[in-house]
């Protein structure tokens, strides 16, 4: 989301808050589970050392945000797609992520997602993020973030050192997305089951 004119092959947040990036992540394929079912999940983000300015940055540093858009945004019949989202009518998170619980709920009930490691191939600074807890309560209570069995995931930066380029004191910062090198390095959500 940006008033600007970017590439498909990008997805890009800035610390100002004046870009963000929107993911969407269908899930049919384990509506049928419990919470208990999942034992860990993870989204693979890819900062490409072939995009513009493409060097790692850390999103520990960085303070990128990666929140879960809840239900509420839904509720009156709202949805997105790639084509018809405008920054006026975008999914939005609940006022108190930064405190990484749920507006209304109880303390602990992590609405964020946590970063875990930087890997490094010949592609990518591949960046790991824990979802565990987002999707468990997802299965637990499907009203809190599941509209149609998709996952909506909101990305912005809170830092204002080590981005990918951008000026004026505000950090540009930059993924591949699912159009860069053919899909090979698209974002990924893994999810894992016990036994």
């Amino acid at each position: 989301l940006s008033s600007t004119t970017i590439t498909n092959e990008q997805l890009l947040f800035s610390s100002s808050n004046n870009i963000a990036t929107l993911l969407k992540f269908d899930l049919t394929f384990i509506n049928h589970k419990s919470s208990s079912d999942i034992t860990d999940v993870t989204l693979q983000l890819c900062n490409s050392k072939v995009l513009p300015n493409g060097s790692n940055f850390n999103p520990d540093n960085s303070g990128v945000v990666i929140s879960v858009v809840d239900t509420s945004y839904f509720s009156g019949g709202g949805t997105w797609t790639e084509e018809s989202v405008t920054w006026d009518h975008s999914p939005q998170v609940r006022i108190d992520d930064a405190s990484n619980n749920i507006s209304g709920g109880s303390s602990g009930i992590g609405s964020r997602a946590t970063f875990v490691s930087i890997t490094q191939d010949e592609h990518c600074f591949w960046h790991t993020y824990s979802l565990t807890n987002i999707l468990q309560n997802a299965l637990d209570d499907p009203t809190l973030y599941m509209n149609n069995d998709h996952l909506t995931l909101r990305i912005t930066a809170s830092g204002s050192g080590g981005g990918n380029g951008g000026g004026g004191g505000e950090m540009l910062y930059r993924y591949a997305s699912k159009e860069f090198m053919g899909g090979r390095v698209a974002p990924r959500l893994d999810v894992y089951f016990g036994k």
